[in-house]
């Protein structure tokens, strides 16, 4: 495991970006100007790296901007044949690098329709195949004493009242606004609407999106609660 440390200027040019983005510039999508800086530093060390070693196989992972790892220096041509590209979400840019998307071993995506939203000339010139997302169940099958449950019942203030659990990225896509709605709509007397996850995983950025829903769940205090970010191991 190599990891790539992000030199502190780097990052402070990111928060300096950001900030203009939202305060100065007043755009919609901030969260998009968080990283751009520390984007184009890990694609260009990464593409160095991969110039400098040997590997047998290159995975890039998901977002069309890794693209450029493999068209620096030709790393197209040291690992022609040897690097495939793994969709989580449809891609809308390819970023200038369409025709080393092309030139994938495969593109592997997460179900047929993901790999269904590429371009009909990206989908003939390489294999397409589809590998689903998987979760290790015995992570969470394990008993959990009454004292420690307790413990979790005090922390988010859940009472005797049944629990229903929304978890995931909070963002648009996932659909927890539609769920504030419709359990707003329910009103139910005997249950309280647990909503675990963040924006942006652990990080303190707090989109929009994110305050708009504290401001409807917050309406609704008596039956809902917002975490924020849980660590994966405290699921």
């Amino acid at each position: 495991y190599i990891f790539v440390k992000i030199p502190a200027v780097i990052r402070g040019m990111d928060r300096l970006i950001f900030w203009l983005a939202a305060r100065v510039l007043h755009k919609q999508k901030t969260m998009s100007y968080r990283y751009i800086m520390q984007r184009l530093y890990y694609i260009y060390w990464i593409a160095a790296y991969l110039r400098r070693h040997d590997f047998d196989r290159v995975i890039l992972e998901n977002h069309g901007t890794l693209l450029w790892i493999m068209r620096l220096f030709h790393n197209n041509v040291k690992y022609a044949g040897h690097y495939y590209y793994h969709m989580h979400n449809t891609v809308p840019n390819f970023y200038h690098c369409r025709g080393i998307m092309k030139k994938c071993a495969a593109i592997i995506g997460v179900s047929n329709y993901i790999l269904s939203t590429l371009p009909d000339d990206v989908r003939t010139a390489t294999e397409c195949v589809v590998l689903r997302n998987r979760v290790d169940e015995r992570r969470f099958q394990h008993s959990v004493s009454e004292e420690q449950l307790e413990v979790y019942r005090r922390r988010f203030h859940l009472g005797r009242k049944k629990v229903v659990l929304f978890t995931g990225r909070f963002s648009p896509e996932k659909g927890p606004k539609q769920l504030l709605m419709a359990w707003k709509q329910l009103r139910p007397k005997d249950a309280v609407l647990l909503i675990v996850g963040g924006a942006y995983y652990k990080s303190d950025i707090r989109t929009s999106f994110e305050r708009e829903m504290a401001q409807l769940a917050a309406s609704m205090h008596e039956s809902v609660r917002l975490t924020g970010f849980i660590p994966y191991q405290d699921m």
